[in-house]
């Protein structure tokens, strides 16, 4: 029982080193501005900005996997969520332009 969940953990840990990992190969979402240069309604429609939500909102959420403070989970689980729905909305908005 003990193995089969040792197994189970790193396999989470292998994906969410996976997917933060390949995250970071798109983080700068675009050339040609510092990130504090554009407003926050730059990030949410832009689409160069959506593959970078979606990685970093999936990272929050498979990251929880090893927080055990509550709180700080729920964060991060909230966080995740948003970005989730941010990178949602910003390809729904893309879809009827």
């Amino acid at each position: 029982m003990q193995t089969q969940n040792t197994i189970k953990r790193l396999h989470t840990a292998l994906t969410t080193t996976t997917v933060l990992a390949l995250g970071i190969a798109v983080a700068s979402a675009h050339p040609g501005h510092a990130a504090n240069a554009e407003p926050v309604s730059h990030l949410a429609t832009s689409p160069y900005h959506l593959l970078t939500l979606t990685v970093v909102g999936a990272g929050m959420l498979l990251g929880t996997v090893f927080v055990k403070r509550l709180a700080a989970r729920r964060a991060m689980q909230i966080t995740g969520v948003a970005a989730l729905a941010g990178a949602a909305v910003t390809f729904a908005s893309q879809l009827m332009l």
